[in-house]
């Protein structure tokens, strides 16, 4: 209690000194470790909203292929039904316009993709074209 302190009070002051300095520098420890964990789920949560963003436009644009994709075919079979078409006839421009359309958003899709690195493609949607000719 008491009593011993008073005996041992030419060590006193040196051991509140470190006693202190020990609990201050353990604060501080603590206090960097709070601040490290909280960067890192701030980390955490930033990188989750960006992958929940990449994802969501890669799926997006994988969305818009496939569209571009139905449309080409559609335009394609409605050429094929009228063996006569020349060069020049609008559903044959539209044809080619919209392969081109397709060609653009198939570099765009790879770049998307390069830029978030390893995303999944939605499960089915497997592009297959054939680049060029008609």
């Amino acid at each position: 209690g008491e009593a011993a302190t008073e005996d041992e009070s030419p060590l006193n002051p040196s051991n509140v000194v470190n006693g202190t300095n020990y609990f201050r520098y353990r604060s501080e420890v603590l206090k960097l470790e709070a601040d490290i964990d909280q960067g890192l789920e701030a980390l955490r949560k930033s990188q989750k909203y960006e992958y929940k963003l990449a994802e969501e436009s890669l799926r997006a644009h994988a969305k818009y292929l496939q569209n571009l994709l139905q449309q080409l075919n559609k335009e394609k079979s409605e050429l094929a039904c009228q063996p006569n078409t020349s060069h020049s006839s609008v559903l044959f421009q539209t044809v080619e316009k919209r392969k081109e359309q397709l060609r653009q958003a198939m570099i765009k899709f790879e770049e998307m993709k390069k830029q978030n690195a390893e995303p999944r493609l939605p499960a089915g949607f497997e592009l297959d074209i054939e680049c060029g000719g008609t």
